[in-house]
């Protein structure tokens, strides 16, 4: 059928195949029929994204490419790929237990660079540097390490940390995180 005019054909996909356990090759069969062009089906998303970074100019043929997600990590070289459990939203939960505080917030402080609140005006940033804040912090906030989501936003969550410590301490457990995922994930694909 045309749309709108346009000369674009559409017509039913039997996407379904997918969910009935039918192999990739009659998807991809079925689309070349219908576009007309050759498909091509990988094994996974993660080689799909090597096949994809590896349009980027410059890019290595022999590159790996690590996709961090909330729950997982994919790891893909070549024709080779592999999903390992333990990614983002693992990190949210450690800063959540290791801050005692809800996991929105946790979320906030894993993305952002946080402020000590030494005055209304006046904080000190993760790298030792004393600065004036542009908007006035709210009372609630002095004497607090705060995250800073927007402009007008002082978000606390501790009070017993300079922001160089919690700097240091996010880092360890990004790094214990994430980099023992992608360490365990590199280590099965060749």
């Amino acid at each position: 059928r045309d749309i709108g005019g346009t000369g674009v054909q559409t017509c039913a996909l039997p996407i379904y195949s997918l969910l009935s356990g039918s192999s990739h090759v009659s998807v991809a069969e079925s689309l070349a029929t219908l576009s007309r062009r050759p498909v091509t089906v990988v094994g996974s998303e993660a080689v799909a994204a090597y096949y994809g970074a590896l349009t980027t100019p410059g890019a290595p043929h022999n590159s790996t490419v690590i996709d961090i997600g909330g729950g997982t990590i994919d790891v893909a070289r070549r024709e080779q790929s592999i999903t390992v459990a333990g990614a983002g939203d693992l990190v949210t939960a450690a800063i959540a237990e290791q801050l005692r505080v809800p996991a929105s917030i946790a979320e906030l402080v894993k993305m952002n660079s946080s402020l000590r609140i030494e005055s209304p005006f006046i904080a000190t940033t993760e790298e030792g540097d004393r600065v004036f804040l542009k908007e006035r912090a709210p009372a609630r906030a002095v004497g607090w390490l705060c995250v800073q989501p927007s402009p007008h936003e002082f978000v606390p969550f501790s009070d017993n940390l300079t922001a160089g410590q919690w700097r240091e301490r996010r880092f360890d457990i990004k790094g214990a995180v994430l980099g023992g995922s992608v360490r365990r994930a590199l280590r099965n694909v060749d």
